[in-house]
């Protein structure tokens, strides 16, 4: 026991030394580079890439062998298509559900739509999957699997700690905070029950297409009426 307490500790010691110094830099970097609503999408590309480039420089420093894995194969891209299937379904559900969503925490917001559609969605697909992912998913929960740790602790800390981080701008809906662990732990159960982060990454995509689908239904629905 004492074993998984001092290796969830250290996995979290990484993480932190990823999370703070990205998002404060995020923020920094972001505001110099847009300003007005392009800000809030800057400083998410920002935060986001810097989650990768600061995981896989400390796991390269820590010399943590491979707890990112990208493998690329039939087998990959097969597990890829069905995950990519399931949580969207699941996005839809629990979006359409939960219509107050829109009002809330859409993942995009009507200030973000006058932007660049293109690199909206290109962030929320891609870069922000890959992000969050690969520093979540992949350091964080990498480093649990490869010590051994149960099964327990390698999803459960992962999703604590990504609820955690939406816990601001989500606090006032415990509805939301609660689909939020609920797709961490999704995402968890995917990451250790594959080879590879590629279908966790897909799986994170397409979480936030259903969000995006449903979000676009009902505007377009509350403008008709």
């Amino acid at each position: 026991m004492l074993y998984v307490v001092i290796d969830t500790l250290y996995a979290v010691l990484l993480w932190i030394i990823v999370f703070i110094p990205s998002s404060v830099l995020g923020v920094v970097i972001g505001s110099r580079i847009a300003s007005g609503h392009r800000r809030i999408l800057s400083i998410g590309i920002v935060t986001q890439t810097l989650f990768i480039v600061l995981s896989l420089l400390i796991i390269c420093l820590f010399k943590l062998g491979d707890v990112i894995v990208f493998t690329i194969d039939q087998e990959s891209l097969t597990e890829s298509m069905v995950v990519f299937a399931l949580l969207l379904a699941v996005s839809l559900i629990m979006n359409w559900a939960n219509n107050k969503y829109v009002d809330d925490a859409g993942l995009i917001s009507t200030q973000l739509l006058g932007e660049s559609k293109v690199l909206v969605l290109t962030t929320l697909l891609v870069i922000s999957p890959l992000g969050e992912e690969v520093l979540f998913r992949g350091l964080l929960e990498g480093y649990l699997i490869i010590h051994n740790d149960p099964a327990y602790a390698v999803v459960t800390i992962p999703a604590l700690l990504f609820t955690l981080i939406h816990l601001q701008p989500l606090r006032k809906n415990p509805v939301l905070l609660v689909e939020t662990l609920l797709v961490g732990l999704l995402l968890g159960y995917t990451r250790i029950t594959t080879t590879s982060l590629i279908p966790v990454i897909t799986g994170h995509s397409a979480l936030n297409a259903g969000g995006i689908i449903v979000y676009s239904l009902i505007t377009k629905c509350r403008g008709k009426n």
